[in-house]
């Protein structure tokens, strides 16, 4: 609910793609920090660290309701207070990966990933559609309680999450994290699956997770509501692909299936940019969801799989860090937009997409295509 009601919010009171790119970007500038989280999380357990996130994300979301209802909120003032929990927020689906792995045996991981997919693919979907009629109704103070309220529910409930992983002192945060870059990039399955996830949230994400506020107002011109059906529908495609995936994923390859659903997720995106009308971008938004779920199921299951126990939370940690690709990939295409025009920053951002993907497919091949590859026998 709160990534649209925001961004919406700091498109309209500031009237700037470029702030909306920012906004956008803070929500992920915590990637960088991702990989001492994921030694953190391997040293004092995963569920205690989830809590304290989830914990965080409520006292902020307490702060946007004071400001709202004290007439203070400004498009930087939200820019700002969102920018503190941007700092952990992107870690929760790396800690909570790390979770599912370390509580369900390795035969039950990828309809187990999949669920979890599901029911965020689920929450954001709705969130979407209900999160743009509730601040359209009651406001945006009486939104931001709802939301707060949901916030501390999440964190209540995670609190009855197992926690099987024994606790270790951190001895060497530095070291530690750096032990675990080297195992990622010593293992070529760990390391080009990195480099595509890196690739994706560079090139891919930037559209759905930045711009479509831009493109729902500037483009379409629809209303709030209909940027909320422009998320759903990226969702709703996220949903079926988790779906999918959670029925059939494990006889499906793998190192195979990351490569080719990223490749008809750039299609799908490539199309996407020249929808001339709202109903022909939700069908094409749906179809990119659906591929990019039957892409990024796979490669968490495979990097979970790939990772010995011991280096599970900062293999996680450094995949997340691949995030750090997205606030880039926006804050350019935010620049790029505001220079020429949303089509030719799609085309520019798939098209490059597709040729480095064919790029690491080619050079890790027989790490990710080959039918015996290791990518593909997990």
């Amino acid at each position: 609910m709160e990534a649209p009601i925001l961004g919406w919010y700091i498109l309209v009171e500031s009237g700037s793609v470029v702030m909306l790119a920012l906004f956008a970007a803070l929500q992920f500038a915590g990637t960088l920090f991702s990989p001492l989280l994921g030694v953190v999380a391997d040293r004092m357990g995963s569920r205690r660290l989830l809590c304290l996130m989830r914990g965080l994300f409520t006292a902020v979301s307490i702060v946007m309701v004071g400001l709202a209802f004290s007439g203070l909120l400004n498009p930087v003032a939200a820019i700002v207070v969102s920018g503190i929990a941007g700092i952990l927020r992107p870690s929760d689906s790396m800690v909570r990966m790390t979770l599912i792995s370390q509580t369900l045996p390795g035969a039950q991981l990828t309809s187990a990933i999949a669920l979890s997919r599901a029911t965020q693919d689920i929450a954001r979907m709705l969130g979407a559609i209900f999160g743009a009629a509730l601040v359209t109704v009651i406001g945006m103070g009486a939104s931001y309680m709802a939301i707060t309220a949901l916030y501390l529910a999440g964190t209540l409930l995670t609190f009855g999450a197992a926690d099987p992983a024994g606790r270790k002192a951190i001895v060497s945060p530095l070291r530690d994290t750096w032990d675990g870059l080297t195992y990622v990039r010593r293992s070529p399955v760990l390391f080009s699956a990195f480099l595509i996830a890196l690739l994706v949230n560079l090139t891919a994400y930037p559209t759905t997770f930045g711009l479509l506020p831009h493109v729902a107002r500037d483009i379409y011109g629809v209303t709030q509501i209909g940027l909320g059906w422009l998320i759903a529908a990226f969702n709703f495609g996220g949903l079926l692909g988790s779906v999918l995936l959670g029925t059939r994923g494990d006889v499906v390859p793998p190192g195979r299936m990351i490569i080719i659903a990223t490749a008809f997720w750039y299609l799908a995106m490539l199309a996407f940019g020249f929808a001339a009308t709202f109903a022909t971008g939700i069908v094409l938004l749906c179809i990119a969801g659906v591929v990019q779920s039957l892409s990024m199921g796979p490669m968490f299951v495979l990097m979970l799989k790939s990772s010995e126990d011991a280096f599970r939370g900062r293999v996680m940690g450094i995949r997340l860090l691949a995030v750090y690709g997205l606030p880039v990939g926006i804050m350019c295409a935010g620049l790029l937009v505001s220079r020429t025009d949303f089509v030719t920053t799609n085309t520019v951002y798939s098209l490059v997409g597709i040729v480095l993907l064919a790029a690491i497919s080619l050079k890790w091949r027989r790490h990710l295509l080959d039918a015996d590859a290791p990518a593909n026998r997990i």
